[in-house]
């Protein structure tokens, strides 16, 4: 949900994904990404997302990166709410999602179809 002001326009009035590289520090290396956009099955709710080459994992990227979208989803979007979801066995990703202050709202069930390997993870929300 995008919150506005009268007579203000915005540019994410449409579904949008938008993805930015993360790289590191040290060599300017590709080494992942994170972004913010459609969750497909709750749309038009946002969601957090992002991925690390695991030869980074544990040197705090995603957190860094995770950290900047989120702030760049409620004040520069306008979000007032975001999701997140990891599987419960990526205790990383999922000790990042509550580290950010996401609140754990429910395991996925039932979802079918390109949506249905999300079965299991657990949702998470945050809210402006």
């Amino acid at each position: 949900m995008i919150s506005k002001s009268k007579g203000t326009s915005y540019p994410f009035d449409q579904p949008f994904k938008y993805s930015v590289a993360i790289r590191e520090k040290a060599t300017g290396r590709f080494i992942g990404w994170c972004g913010v956009g459609v969750l497909d099955f709750l749309a038009p709710e946002k969601e957090l997302y992002y991925l690390i080459e695991r030869d980074y994992w544990g040197n705090g990227y995603a957190f860094e990166a995770a950290s900047a979208l989120t702030a760049y989803a409620f004040d520069v979007i306008g979000l007032d709410r975001l999701y997140a979801k990891a599987h419960p066995d990526n205790k990383a990703s999922v000790r990042i999602i509550e580290r950010l202050g996401f609140s754990f709202e429910r395991v996925l069930e039932g979802l079918t179809g390109d949506d249905e390997e999300c079965n299991g993870e657990w949702l998470y929300v945050l809210t402006k």
